[in-house]
């Protein structure tokens, strides 16, 4: 015996977190077929291999159509319910003309999205679940920053998630691959792409007196999140990098840290002249990050890092000091200049 039920969903200026949808109608059917059979595993559409839908004991069957930010989004997905699994794939899903702004105020971004969404998996009674998600962007602005193309993929299978990401800007790039092992107890990850050419990061937040042109390579290898126990190192290597007026050849940032304590080790050259070295000390204790840093600039121009082009200034002095948490609200600091 089989059973059906349907369920009809109108929306009219909902408001749900920070996106406020504008008018939605979603259909959801659901048919249950009897006692479920067992599925033997996930192809990459996330459909079950060896049974088919008539094995399911529950089929759920999603179509939805939002106006969202005066842009539309449609979705259509299936669910297939087995006696040892559930198994889902987003056979549709397209978003086009959507300003952000206005679909999720409470973001404070603005820009006009349009991509497309896809994805499935498998999640297991006894077993870990197997998801493999792609997202793409094509012809999108974010605040000022103009995105070619985008995409977004993640993989996840037992205890370990792989995900890659890459951005084209009409002049720039952004590559980043990684992936997290031992999810199940303590993670373990890895950047091992991290690529940017030609980043404008003033663009890309909104910011239109930080004008970059940031060129570099990023790396990440560490286990574990709490800071007690944690252990990571950070690279990140600047070439030919251009903020504001400024221009910087070369630099590099270092981050270490191991148990509880870390530091900081970082240096930038320019190509007028000057550098500026930035090093800090930290400790975890008590879930508060305290920390005691030293920095050095030798003839080094601030005029041209702030953009102020119309003046000229070589600055020598050296800061030390020693401060307690990064939270603005709560942030406490004091130094020393000479």
């Amino acid at each position: 015996t089989t059973t059906d039920a349907t369920l009809l969903v109108n929306l009219e200026e909902a408001v749900y977190g920070n996106y406020a949808i504008e008018q939605g109608t979603a259909t959801i059917t659901a048919q249950s077929t009897g006692a479920p059979s067992s599925s033997a595993g996930t192809g990459s559409t996330g459909h079950a291999t060896a049974s088919s839908a008539a094995d399911a004991s529950l089929l759920i069957n999603a179509d939805a159509n939002l106006a969202l930010g005066g842009g539309t989004v449609a979705l259509r997905a299936r669910a297939e319910q087995y006696a040892d699994s559930l198994t889902f794939m987003v056979e549709e899903g397209a978003f086009a003309g959507i300003n952000l702004a206005r679909a999720a105020p409470g973001l404070n971004q603005q820009g006009l999205l349009n991509g497309t969404l896809a994805g499935s998996g498998r999640i297991p009674v006894d077993t870990s679940p197997e998801i493999d998600a792609d997202l793409r962007l094509e012809d999108t602005r974010l605040n000022n920053q103009v995105i070619d193309q985008a995409q977004v993929q993640v993989v996840l299978a037992g205890d370990s998630l792989q995900s890659s990401a890459t951005m084209q800007f009409p002049d720039g790039r952004l590559a980043l691959t990684g992936r997290v092992t031992n999810l199940d107890e303590t993670p373990r990850y890895r950047i091992t792409e991290g690529d940017v050419l030609n980043l404008d990061v003033g663009a890309l937040l909104g910011d239109t007196t930080f004008v970059t042109r940031v060129n570099g390579a990023l790396r990440l290898n560490g286990e574990g999140t709490d800071l007690q126990t944690a252990r990571a190192t950070a690279t990140l290597d600047l070439r030919d990098t251009r903020i504001n007026e400024a221009t910087i050849p070369r630099g590099n940032i270092d981050l270490q840290f191991n148990r509880g304590t870390g530091t900081m080790r970082s240096f930038f050259a320019f190509a007028a002249g000057g550098s500026v070295a930035l090093n800090a000390d930290v400790a975890a204790r008590d879930r508060t990050l305290t920390y005691q840093y030293r920095a050095r600039a030798t003839n080094f121009d601030l005029a041209a890092l702030t953009g102020d082009a119309g003046r000229t200034s070589r600055l020598n002095m050296f800061v030390e000091g020693q401060g307690r948490d990064i939270d603005p609200a709560t942030l406490v600091t004091e130094g020393r200049l000479s």
